[in-house]
């Protein structure tokens, strides 16, 4: 994932996780351990907001994939992000 996409999905993050701005880069979340907003609605969201901004359609099979942002990162891969 280029470093513009890795950006974007910062922004998609700090934006569904309500995190602080503060925050370098998405390797600065260790793990969902740190995300406390982390539930199965704002997977949704993570997911909507993802396909928006990438102009994109994540597979159904591939939702129940996402648990971790390297999850997140490795589908986005996918669509040579």
């Amino acid at each position: 994932m280029n470093t513009k996409n890795e950006l974007k999905l910062k922004d998609i993050l700090i934006e569904v996780f309500d995190l602080e701005d503060s925050i370098n880069s998405i390797d600065d979340i260790e793990s969902i351990e740190e995300l406390c907003s982390w539930d199965s609605l704002n997977i949704l969201y993570l997911i909507a907001a993802c396909e928006s901004e990438f102009s994109i359609v994540i597979d159904l099979k591939d939702y129940e994939k996402i648990n971790s942002i390297q999850s997140i990162k490795t589908i986005l891969e996918k669509f040579t992000l």
